[in-house]
């Protein structure tokens, strides 16, 4: 018999993402909301919708980019979200072209909710 796996610790999440631009380089501040139950340890994943669209380097987060996915993993001190809390993280990037917004924003397996 094999175990399944962990359920979520919340119900649902929302992601509010910003950016301001410039030639070649943006900065995107992002704000998680977890609803419905609270976090204790997360991973926020989601894929740029263009291959020029680089990390370079962010905050409130470890940061890691592969080809077109990125990660952000709690940086410890906010690993935990109460219901209905919040943690604000960002980065900055470079681009060649525009800056496109993720389609999904994935939270500990669970889709985000964007706002």
């Amino acid at each position: 018999m094999t175990t399944p796996p962990p359920r979520p610790q919340f119900a649902a999440c929302r992601v509010a993402w910003q950016t301001h631009s410039w030639q070649a380089g943006y900065t995107a501040l992002l704000r998680v909301t977890v609803i419905g139950g609270s976090v204790d340890g997360w991973t926020l994943r989601f894929t740029t919708p263009r291959s020029d669209q680089r990390l370079v380097q962010g905050w409130s987060a470890t940061w890691w980019q592969t080809g077109m996915d990125i990660s952000a993993q709690d940086a410890g001190w906010n690993a935990r979200i109460p219901s209905g809390g919040s943690v604000d993280i960002g980065f900055n990037g470079s681009h060649q072209g525009e800056v496109g917004r993720p389609n999904a924003f994935v939270l500990n397996g669970v889709v985000c909710e964007q706002v």
